[in-house]
């Protein structure tokens, strides 16, 4: 068995062993990370917090290598998203594809706005493991009432195109599709 993977292997028991234990300090490297390449969004979300953050950014592509090939020993998941919308990154791609070079998993959730053809298949073509794609709920009034300068029909066309480009030319990639069920007040 190769080095990487019994460190990876060790992680993953000593998690476990932390877990039963009930330990208040786990001594294991992470196994499962979330890493958010931008704090930009495409959208304003009365749902969401991201309008609060002041300063926005994108991680350079080298800080995002630095960070998997660290990972890469002992983790066995790598989550792409929490404050923005990844697809906003320029090198998000390249991002993916270091990604599974490595050997980890990946994950990606976007709010599918920018899913085109093109992206999509830049995304199929990387062996992604997961995407999730969030609509929060299939009422156009309310999604269109929570998700601010999106559009409904839009979201439904990308996600409708990513699956038949799935399904047309066979890929492995888990395709989730988070509904949250917002249901925004009227004033």
């Amino acid at each position: 068995m190769e080095h990487g993977k019994i460190k990876k292997y060790r992680s993953i028991a000593r998690s476990i062993y932390n877990y039963i234990k009930e330990s208040e300090l786990c001594d294991n490297p992470p196994i499962r990370v979330w890493i958010d390449p931008t704090n930009h969004c495409n959208l304003k979300c009365t749902s969401c917090a991201n309008h609060l953050i002041k300063e926005k950014g994108y991680m350079e592509i080298s800080l995002f290598k630095k960070i998997i090939d660290q990972l890469s020993n002992y983790s066995f998941e790598i989550y792409i998203y929490m404050s923005g919308e990844p697809l906003m990154h320029p090198e998000i791609i390249e991002m993916i594809n270091y990604t599974k070079r490595k050997g980890l998993f990946m994950n990606l959730s976007t709010n599918v706005i920018l899913l085109d053809k093109e992206i999509s298949l830049k995304i199929l073509d990387s062996g992604i493991d997961r995407i999730t794609l969030s609509i929060d709920t299939f009422d156009k009034d309310n999604y269109e009432k929570n998700r601010l300068c999106s559009d409904y029909e839009l979201v439904l066309e990308n996600i409708i195109r990513f699956l038949r480009l799935r399904r047309k030319y066979a890929y492995n990639t888990k395709v989730f599709i988070r509904r949250n069920e917002l249901f925004v007040k009227e004033s």
